[in-house]
C-alpha cells in the first residue's frame, strides 16, 4: 500500500495547493467585484452631482431654491450624506447639513477644492474630518460656474455609510472587508469600523499596493491577526479595496475537508479518491459560476444572477451576490427615472420660457413628457362647462393617441368622473393610479388602456387664476411607476405649466386691449382733425369778411377760438404721431447719425434765426441701427424742446454732441434754458405730463412721450439731466451698425406708413 499511499499523499498536497490557489483567485475576484461595485457607486454619484450642477436654480444664483433641491437629492441615495457648495477661497457657501443662510466654516479639504477648480473635472478626496459635523468623510467634487464665479459642488459621503455597505456584504464572520484611501488611511471596515477608521494600514500591505494595482499579500490585520489579503486599487478614486481572510480560517477551510478526505483515503483509497474528485468538480463548478457572474456584474450587468447551492459559504456568497444585484438594479432604475424627471422638468421650463401661444405650449410639454420622461402617453384635458361636465382634450402626445377618441371623460361626480383625471379636476389634488388592472374606478376605460399597454397613470390638476381649469394626465408602461420623488417633480412641472398658461392668457388679453385702445386713439384723433380744420377755416373767413362789423370783445373771442382750435389741431397731430409709433412694425437699418442731425438743423434753420439762437454741433459720422423717419421725429422733438425752453436766455444756446459708448452711440442735446427738477425726470416722458403752463411754454405734452416710445421701438433709450435754471441735457443711445453694413436703398413699409400718416 505504500506506493499507493505515497501517491495519494502527493495528490493530497497537490490538491491542497490547487485549492489554496482557487481560494486566492476567488478572494481576488471577490475583491475586484467589491472595487468595481465601489467605483460604480462613485460613478453614479458623480452622475447625480453633474445632473444637480445643471440645475436652473444654481445657474441663476437662486441658492435658497438650490439648497432645497439638493436636500431632495440627498434623500434619494443611501451613500450621500451631504451636498455642499464652496467658493474658490475655500469658504463653504451652503450645506444640506445646515439650514440655508446659516454661517458655515471653511472647507476641510482646501487642496482638493483648488485641484477640482483647476482641473475642470470631478475629483474624489481621501478621508478627512468634516468641518460642519466633525465626523470622518470622503467627498466627490465637481467645478461649477455661477454668474462667472468659480465654485466647487461637493457630495460628502460619511465613512460610516461605506462601512455599512461593507457590513451588508455578509461576508463569512471571520472575513474582513476594508477600504483605504490613496494615503493608506482606513476609510471603512466591515468590522470594528469605529475603532479603526482613520488609522494607517500596515507598511507591508501598502508596499504591495504601491507595486501592483491588484494582487494578494500575506500580512496582518490592525489587530495583529495574521491574514491572507486580496487587494484592488481603483483607477477612478485611487482607493484600495481589500478582503482579508485570517490564515487560521484559510487553513481550516483547506485542511478540514481535505483532512476528512485523507482519513477516508486511509480506509478506502478508491472510494475517497472518487468522492474527492466528485466534490472538487462540484466546488469548481460553483466557484466558476460565481466568478463568471461576478465578472459580468463588474462589467455593469445588473440582470445576472447565480443559483443558490453548494456549501454554506458559497451559498451565502451567492445569496449576497443576488441581493446586491437586485439592490443595484432597483437603485439604477430609481436614478434613471429621477434623472429623466429632472431633465424633463428642466426642458419643460425652457419651453415655458420661450412659449408665445398656449396652443403650441401644451403639445410641446406633452411631447417632452413622452420623449424625455419615458412615459407612454400624456395629454392635457380642459374642463368644459357643458351639461355633461365633459373633459376636452386640448393636447396629447404618444404612440396610441387614438385612445382619447375612443373614450369619454367627465369631471362631474359620476361614473365617468371617478377616474384620476376627473378626480384631479373636481378636487384640485393629484391622483395617482398605481395599477389600472386592480382599480375598480378604471372600469369604463380598462379594456382600451390594457390594449395599449397602460399599467399606471397620474393626473395632476391645472389651476389658473386660482381655479382648476383642467388636468395633465400621464400613462406609464409598468405598475407602481410613480414614486414620491417623481410625483413631486411632476407636480412642480404641472404648477409651472399652469403658471405659463396663466401668463399667456393674461398677455393675450392685454395685447387685445392695447390694440383696441390704440385703434380707438388713432380713429378718434383722426376723426377730430376735420371738425377742427373747419373751425379754423370758417373762423378765419368770418374774421376776414366781418372784422369791421364786430365789436372789440367779439374779435378777441374769435381770435381765442382760432388759437385754441389750432392748439387742438397740434395736439391731435401729436396724438396721431404717437399712435402710429405704437402701431407700425418698426424695422431698423444703418443710418448716419451725423447726416440725420444735419437734416434736422437745416429744417430748423429759420427757427434758429428768428430766435437768435447759437447752435454748436460736434457729431462724429457714426452709423447707427435706427428707423430713419422715427429717428428724425426724435431729433426734431429734442431740438424743438431745446429751442423752446431756452428762448428766454440771451442768447439761446444749443449744443449737440455724440460719442461711442460700449458698442453704442450716445447723442446729447444740451440747452441753457429753464431746466427742471430731477424729481420729475420720469414724469416728463409721460404723455400729457407738463411741468409748465401752456401760456409759459406752448406744447401738447406728447413730444417727449413720442421720443421715449420711438427709442424703445428702435432698441435704444432716452434720459435727461438737469437743474432748475441751469438748462437741460437730453441723451439718446442707439446700437451702432456693424462695420461695412450696407445702407438700405429703398424706404421700408413702415416709412411709407409714417409718410402717409404725416401727410394725412
Amino acid at each position: 500500500m505504500l506506493p499507493g499511499v505515497f501517491g495519494c499523499g502527493v495528490l493530497f498536497f497537490s490538491y491542497l495547493d490547487e485549492r489554496r490557489d482557487d481560494l486566492e483567485v476567488g478572494a481576488l475576484h471577490s475583491t475586484r467585484a467589491l472595487a468595481q461595485s465601489i467605483d460604480k457607486d462613485l460613478a453614479g454619484l458623480i452622475g447625480q452631482l453633474q445632473v444637480l450642477a445643471s440645475s436652473p436654480h444654481l445657474r441663476s444664483g437662486n441658492f435658497s431654491a438650490f439648497h432645497r433641491q439638493a436636500q431632495e437629492v440627498i434623500t434619494v441615495d443611501k451613500l450621500a450624506g451631504a451636498i455642499v457648495l464652496a467658493d474658490e477661497n475655500g469658504q463653504l457657501f451652503l450645506s444640506t447639513l445646515r439650514p440655508w443662510g446659516t454661517a458655515l466654516p471653511m472647507t476641510a479639504i482646501p487642496d482638493v477644492l483648488r485641484r477640482t477648480i483647476a482641473s475642470g473635472g470631478p475629483t474624489i478626496s481621501d478621508l478627512y474630518i468634516g468641518g460642519v459635523t466633525g465626523k470622518p468623510y470622503v467627498s466627490i467634487q465637481i467645478p461649477v460656474q455661477v454668474k462667472g464665479r468659480a465654485f466647487s459642488l461637493a457630495m460628502g459621503i460619511p465613512a460610516e455609510r461605506l462601512a455599512d455597505s461593507l457590513s451588508a456584504l455578509r461576508l463569512p464572520g471571520e472575513w474582513l472587508a476594508v477600504i483605504c484611501d490613496s494615503t493608506g488611511k482606513v476609510i471603512a471596515r466591515s468590522q470594528k469600523h469605529g475603532e479603526m477608521v482613520g488609522k494607517d494600514a500596515l507598511p507591508q500591505f501598502m508596499e504591495a499596493v504601491a507595486k501592483n494595482p491588484e494582487g494578494t499579500v500575506a500580512s496582518q490585520s490592525l489587530e495583529g491577526v495574521p491574514t491572507f489579503a486580496a487587494f484592488k486599487r481603483s483607477e477612478l478614486s485611487g482607493w484600495t479595496a481589500a478582503i482579508a481572510i485570517p490564515q487560521v480560517v484559510l487553513y481550516q477551510n483547506l485542511y478540514g475537508p481535505l483532512g476528512l478526505t485523507g482519513l477516508v483515503v486511509v480506509f478506502s483509497l478508491l472510494i475517497s479518491s472518487v468522492l474527492a474528485f466528485v466534490f472538487s468538480c462540484q466546488v469548481e463548478s460553483w466557484l466558476g459560476t460565481l466568478m463568471v457572474a461576478t465578472r459580468s456584474a463588474g462589467d455593469g450587468n445588473v440582470d445576472v444572477s447565480v443559483p443558490v447551492s453548494g456549501p454554506r459559504e458559497i451559498a451565502e456568497l451567492a445569496q449576497q451576490f443576488n441581493a446586491m444585484q437586485t439592490s443595484h438594479k432597483q437603485m439604477r432604475q430609481v436614478r434613471e427615472r429621477l434623472t429623466r424627471a429632472l431633465e424633463l422638468l428642466s426642458e419643460s421650463n425652457m419651453a415655458l420660457l420661450y412659449a408665445d401661444e398656449e396652443a403650441r405650449l401644451l403639445p410641446e410639454v406633452c411631447r417632452l413628457i413622452v420623449e424625455k420622461g419615458g412615459y407612454l402617453m400624456a395629454w392635457v384635458g380642459l374642463a368644459e362647462p357643458d351639461a355633461e361636465q365633459s373633459v376636452r382634450p386640448a393636447a396629447l402626445s404618444g404612440a396610441e393617441q387614438d385612445y382619447l377618441s375612443n373614450i369619454r371623460v367627465s369631471w362631474g361626480d359620476n361614473a365617468l368622473g371617478r377616474g384620476p383625471t376627473g378626480l384631479a379636476i373636481r378636487t384640485g389634488k393629484t391622483h395617482v393610479n398605481q395599477n389600472i388592472l386592480t382599480n375598480p374606478n378604471m372600469a369604463p376605460w380598462l379594456q382600451a388602456a390594457v390594449r395599449r399597454g397602460y399599467q399606471s397613470s397620474i393626473a395632476l390638476p391645472l389651476a389658473v387664476d386660482g381655479a382648476v381649469v383642467g388636468a395633465l394626465t400621464i400613462y406609464a408602461a409598468e405598475a407602481e411607476a410613480f414614486g414620491p420623488e417623481e410625483v413631486a417633480l411632476l407636480e412642480k412641472l404641472t404648477n409651472n405649466l399652469a403658471f405659463g398658461i396663466e401668463r399667456l392668457r393674461t398677455r393675450n388679453q392685454l395685447a387685445v386691449a392695447n390694440r383696441e385702445l390704440q385703434g380707438f386713439t388713432y380713429a378718434a384723433s383722426h376723426d377730430m382733425k376735420a371738425p377742427l380744420q373747419r373751425i379754423v377755416t370758417f373762423s378765419g373767413m368770418l374774421e376776414r369778411l366781418h372784422r369791421d362789423k364786430l365789436a372789440g370783445d367779439a374779435v378777441a373771442m374769435l381770435d381765442f377760438i382760432t388759437m385754441n382750435a389750432k392748439r387742438m389741431m397740434s395736439l391731435v397731430e401729436d396724438l396721431l404721431d404717437h399712435s402710429q409709433i405704437e402701431q407700425i412694425a418698426m424695422t431698423t437699418r444703418p443710418v448716419s447719425l451725423k447726416d440725420a442731425v444735419a437734416a434736422i438743423l437745416e429744417e430748423k434753420k429759420a427757427d434758429f434765426a428768428d430766435a437768435g439762437a447759437e447752435v454748436m454741433v460736434q457729431v462724429p459720422d457714426i452709423p447707427v441701427m435706427a428707423n430713419p423717419l422715427a429717428l428724425s421725429q426724435v431729433l426734431r422733438n429734442l431740438v424743438s424742446n431745446a429751442l423752446k425752453y431756452s428762448c428766454r436766455s440771451t442768447p439761446p444756446t444749443i449744443a449737440i454732441s455724440g460719442q461711442r459708448v460700449d458698442g453704442a452711440c450716445r447723442l446729447a442735446v444740451q440747452d441753457n434754458g429753464v431746466g427742471f427738477d430731477m424729481a420729475y425726470h420720469d414724469r416728463i416722458f409721460e404723455i400729457f405730463r407738463r411741468l409748465h403752463t401752456y401760456v409759459e411754454f406752448p406744447g401738447s405734452g406728447v413730444g417727449l412721450a413720442l421720443v421715449k416710445k420711438a427709442m424703445e421701438r428702435m432698441g435704444g433709450r432716452v434720459w435727461a439731466k438737469s437743474e432748475p435754471g441751469q438748462g437741460a441735457t437730453f441723451f439718446i443711445e442707439l446700437p451702432m451698425a456693424k462695420a461695412g453694413g450696407p445702407e438700405a436703398a429703398a424706404s421700408s413699409d413702415e416709412e411709407r406708413d409714417l409718410t402717409s400718416g404725416a401727410a394725412a
